[in-house]
C-alpha cells in the first residue's frame, strides 16, 4: 500500500521519462510544424492534450493545436501527431507539451508532460551559416572515397514567412550562374537548448567543382508588408570552398634536400592550403606533430638522415611531400672503374664523349680537367648531371648521385689511352679523381665506318 502511494503521488505532477517527443523534420513546413510524441501506456484511459504557450500571450493557445492520437495493435503504447499551426507567429520564444492526464477516484488528477520543445522564432532574418565538407571526405585521394556529387547546407534563422534561396556562383567569372528556388523549413537547428525557426538551402557540388574551387554567394530573402506595401528582406553570406592542391615544403629552404654533419640543426617549413591542418612530420623513426609553419630538427645520429615527409589532414597521406637530409660526404667516384669507354654523339658520330658516375654532398660547382696537373681550357666540355634517382645509398646514410659527362671536341685528345684528372668542388671541399679514356672495338669500326661513308658522299658529289 505504501509503494504504491509513493508511486501515485509521483505521477500527479511533473516530467515523464515515459513520453518522448520530437519535432518532424521532414514534414513540417513553415506554415505547420509537426511534432511525434510516443507514449507509454502508464495510465488507463488516459486523456491526451497539448499546450503551446510564449512569452508573447498567456495561458495555452488552443486555437493553433491539432492532436491526434492512435494506439498500435500491440497496445503497448501511443503515438500522437501534434500540428501547430505556425502561419502568422510573431517573432518570441514558444513552448510546447505533450499532456497525458486522467481524473482518479478521489478527484485528483493525474498529470504528466513531456519536456518542453522551445522554439525561438526570429523577428528578422539573421546570417546564414555554411557548413562546408570534411576536406578529408570531400578530397580524399583515394578514389574508393570519392562521391560523384554532394551537397553544402546552408541554414539561417528566419520569420514565419517562405523563404527563398539565390545560389549565385562566381567561380568562373566568365560564367556567372544564379539559381533561386524556395527554401526547405528547418526545426532541427539548434541554438543551445532552444530550436530556432529556420531555413535551409543546398548548394549541390561535385568533384570537379572542388579541384576548381567553388565560390558561391548565398542569399536568403522573403516578401512582406509594411504600410500596405510589398518590401523584400534578405541577408546574404558567401564561402569558398575547394580541395587543396598546395604544399610548400622545405628543408633550409631548399625544396628537396639538404647537407647536413651530425650535430647540426636544420629548420622544416611545411606551408599549404589545408584550412584546419592538422599537420605530421614523418620519420623512419617516428611520427610528430607540426606545430606551426616552421620546425627546428637536430641531427643527432645516422638514423637522423633520410626522408622526412610532411603530411596534412586527418586522413594520412592527404596531402604530402618528401624532402631529404643527406650526410655531408666528400665526392667521390661511383664505382671502381679507372678507365672509361668513350662513346660517340652526333651527327657523324664525331663527337667523343666519356661519362663518369659521382656521389657526394654538396653536389659539385664546378668541375675542371687537367692533364699531367695542367687545366685544360681547350678542346674539353664539363657538364653535371644529377641522376634521374638522385639518392644513392652509401654506407651509412643517403647522398647525391650524379654523372660527369667529359666531352672532347679534339680528337687527339682521345688517341693512347690519355689519362686525366677531375678536380671536383662543391663549395666546401674539393676532390681529385683520376681517370682514362679508351676506344672499344666496335665503337672505333663505328666511328670508322662514319668517316669513310662521309668520305665517299663528299667524293660522289665532287665527281658529279
Amino acid at each position: 500500500m505504501l509503494i504504491y502511494l509513493c508511486l501515485f503521488f509521483s505521477l500527479v505532477s511533473g516530467y515523464s521519462d515515459n513520453i518522448v517527443c520530437g519535432i518532424e523534420a521532414k514534414t513540417s513546413t513553415f506554415e505547420s510544424m509537426y511534432v511525434s510524441c510516443l507514449i507509454d501506456q502508464f495510465l488507463s484511459q488516459p486523456i491526451y492534450s497539448a499546450s503551446f504557450t510564449s512569452n508573447r500571450f498567456a495561458g495555452n493557445d488552443a486555437s493553433r493545436i491539432e492532436l491526434n492520437c492512435t494506439t498500435p495493435v500491440h497496445y503497448l503504447s501511443v503515438r500522437c501527431l501534434i500540428k501547430v499551426n505556425m502561419t502568422d507567429l510573431q517573432s518570441g520564444f514558444y513552448h510546447l507539451k505533450m499532456i497525458v492526464s486522467k481524473e482518479m477516484n478521489n478527484s485528483r488528477i493525474v498529470t504528466m508532460d513531456s519536456d518542453d520543445i522551445q522554439i525561438y522564432v526570429p523577428k528578422e532574418l539573421e546570417t546564414p551559416e555554411c557548413k562546408l565538407p570534411n576536406y578529408d571526405d570531400a578530397c580524399s585521394n583515394n578514389p574508393k572515397d570519392w562521391v560523384d556529387s554532394s551537397f553544402i547546407s546552408c541554414v539561417a534563422a528566419v520569420p514565419v514567412a517562405k523563404v527563398n534561396c539565390s545560389i549565385i556562383d562566381i567561380s568562373k567569372s566568365d560564367n556567372v550562374t544564379t539559381t533561386s528556388y524556395e527554401a526547405e523549413s528547418l526545426y532541427a537547428y539548434h541554438k543551445g537548448e532552444v530550436r530556432v525557426h529556420s531555413a535551409r538551402c543546398y548548394i549541390p557540388f561535385n568533384r570537379t567543382n572542388l579541384m576548381d574551387v567553388l565560390n558561391v554567394n548565398v542569399t536568403f530573402s522573403y516578401d512582406y508588408d509594411y504600410d500596405n506595401e510589398s518590401l523584400v528582406s534578405h541577408s546574404s553570406t558567401s564561402f569558398s570552398f575547394g580541395c587543396p592542391k598546395l604544399m610548400n615544403f622545405t628543408v633550409n629552404a631548399s625544396p628537396d634536400c639538404v647537407c647536413a654533419n651530425i650535430g647540426d640543426n636544420v629548420t622544416f617549413s611545411c606551408v599549404t592550403d589545408v584550412p584546419s591542418q592538422h599537420k605530421v612530420l614523418q620519420t623512419s623513426q617516428s611520427e610528430v606533430d607540426f606545430p606551426d609553419k616552421t620546425m627546428t630538427w637536430q641531427i643527432k645520429d645516422t638514423l637522423s638522415y633520410g626522408s622526412y615527409i610532411c603530411s596534412v589532414g586527418d586522413n594520412s597521406g592527404y596531402l604530402q611531400k618528401s624532402v631529404y637530409v643527406l650526410a655531408s660526404v666528400l665526392t667521390t667516384r661511383n664505382g671502381k672503374h679507372t678507365f672509361y669507354e668513350l662513346q660517340y654523339a652526333g651527327i657523324n658520330n664525331d663527337t667523343a664523349f666519356a661519362l663518369i658516375g659521382i656521389y657526394g654532398c654538396p653536389e659539385p660547382t664546378t668541375i675542371t680537367v687537367l692533364r699531367k696537373k695542367v687545366i685544360l681550357t681547350k678542346g674539353v666540355l664539363v657538364t653535371y648531371t644529377r641522376d634521374p634517382q638522385w639518392l644513392w645509398y652509401s654506407l651509412p646514410s643517403y647522398t647525391f648521385s650524379g654523372v660527369v659527362n667529359v666531352t672532347f671536341l679534339n680528337k687527339d685528345l682521345t688517341q693512347d689511352l690519355p689519362e686525366y684528372s677531375l678536380n671536383v668542388s662543391n663549395g666546401i671541399t674539393y676532390t681529385i679523381i683520376d681517370f682514362g679514356v679508351y676506344y672499344s672495338d666496335a665503337s672505333l669500326l663505328l666511328h670508322s665506318t662514319a668517316v669513310c661513308l662521309l668520305c665517299v658522299v663528299l667524293l660522289q658529289a665532287l665527281l658529279y
